[in-house]
């Protein structure tokens, strides 16, 4: 992964070493999607619902890297068309330079907005399928909480030909708010799941010990697989854990494809 020191900009998240951990998974797998991908789809599109402004800070050392969206636009063999959705016009701005400046050469389309309410011209940006034209994507989910994803916006997302790299805030968000979320009046987590249901299952669950956090991956898994989507995994166990603090779990990481012939 490019490393940057130094460079002075005033829009550059930082993230802890568990955020280094999570782009070097994905800029691997996306290398091996792009490169694998490459003759055996006519269009590969990378799409990124929570994009940010390209780069990020470690909270160890300084270092600036890559984030998602540059990741992906540095990969070996760059996909065909690159969608980035960011709901700060900011974050898109400094993006959009970034993309002139750095990849010229990129087709890429910015949209400013929450992803969920975007869903819409997020699709309107994608070429359209056909005879002699196929296309496949993979999208990139990568919420700061629970309440900033909606179920919905996957599962009209999956009506194209799409593969899911997520990150399930299961215990950094989800596991240290039960009491919030578990209130009859939020929403919070019946947007996340989509429905309501995950309450029943919550109550037989929770007489099992199971965690919370650990709960709430498996029931967005079994809402993919209602969509036909398989799990892989990623990492042992899925979950990433705090580096200094190996007792600290903090998130699950996933890839979700309906075609295991897009699993490289």
């Amino acid at each position: 992964m490019e490393v940057e020191m130094n460079q002075q900009s005033t829009n550059v998240p930082v993230v802890g070493e568990w955020g280094e951990i999570k782009y070097k998974l994905l800029e691997q797998y996306v290398g091996r999607f792009a490169t694998g991908m490459k003759d055996k789809w006519d269009v590969r599109v990378y799409i990124d619902l929570y994009s940010g402004p390209g780069k990020v800070r470690l909270v160890e050392g300084g270092e600036i890297i890559h984030g998602s969206p540059l990741i992906a636009l540095n990969a070996r063999h760059p996909f065909d068309l690159y969608v980035f959705c960011d709901e700060r016009a900011d974050n898109i701005d400094q993006l959009s330079r970034y993309c002139d400046d750095e990849y010229p050469e990129a087709d890429t389309r910015l949209v400013v907005g929450d992803a969920n309410d975007c869903v819409d011209e997020l699709i309107k940006q994608l070429p359209q399928p056909g005879k002699g034209n196929t296309v496949l994507a993979l999208c990139v989910v990568d919420p700061y909480k629970i309440a900033d994803f909606r179920f919905e916006t996957i599962r009209r997302l999956s009506a194209r030909f799409m593969d899911f790299f997520m990150l399930i805030p299961s215990f950094m968000d989800g596991h240290r708010n039960p009491k919030t979320y578990l209130k009859e009046d939020c929403p919070k987590l019946d947007g996340f799941f989509g429905d309501r249901e995950w309450r029943g299952d919550w109550a037989a669950a929770k007489q099992t010990n199971v965690l919370f956090g650990n709960f709430i991956f498996e029931q967005l898994a079994k809402r993919m697989a209602i969509l036909a989507y398989e799990k892989t995994q990623l990492i042992d166990a899925e979950l990433v854990r705090n580096v200094a603090d190996k007792n600290q779990r903090l998130y699950h990481l996933a890839l979700f494809s309906r075609d295991r012939k897009s699993v490289v």
